[in-house]
């Protein structure tokens, strides 16, 4: 449990994800150009906040996530995804040798000459792979670095502020907010 979960929390807990069946504690995942994915089973009540950057993808979070929540009695084709602005394909470059990493994890096509990834897609697929179905995952087709004026990006600004996506299962009526 975080920050304000229990009465011995002093300080926020660090994580890329959290899973909660608890009503009334929210979960908040904050980032700059890191994909933010909330995914809730609102039948079994069951929320979780995931903060996918290209360590969490290759490490698979969003998978993880996913079986925490059915290790809480959510059930995968009941999960619904709703995924926050980040970094697009567009503006996502990496190095040669993470590219070819991710290539051969998740049977990518050979680096191009300007290696990218596109974070959205690649968490898309491994949720997919997780039993949500494909109609089940939203995306937010805009891009934090292509859009100074809505997000904050820190491969555009440096030192920067952070979005944030909060999910939860509101009060006791177990009504699921997802904002």
């Amino acid at each position: 449990m975080g920050a304000g979960a229990g009465p011995d929390a002093s300080e926020p807990s660090r994580a890329d994800g959290m899973v909660s069946d608890i009503p009334g504690v929210p979960l908040v995942i904050l980032t700059a150009d890191c994909l933010p994915i909330i995914l809730a089973d609102a039948r079994h009540k069951v929320v979780a906040a995931v903060h996918a950057g290209w360590r969490g993808t290759f490490d698979m979070i969003a998978a993880n996530a996913v079986a925490a929540m059915v290790g809480a009695g959510a059930n995968p084709a009941a999960i619904e995804a709703r995924f926050g602005p980040y970094i697009g394909e567009c503006c996502f470059e990496v190095g040669a040798d993470l590219y070819s990493r991710f290539a051969d994890k998740f049977s990518l096509a050979a680096a191009p000459d300007r290696p990218s990834l596109d974070l959205g897609r690649l968490n898309k697929s491994i949720l997919i792979e997780s039993g949500l179905r494909p109609e089940n995952i939203q995306t937010l087709a805009l891009c934090t670095r292509d859009n100074p004026d809505l997000f904050y990006s820190w491969r555009r600004d440096g030192v920067t502020g952070r979005q944030a996506a909060v999910a939860a299962i509101k009060n006791a009526s177990n009504q699921l907010v997802v904002e």
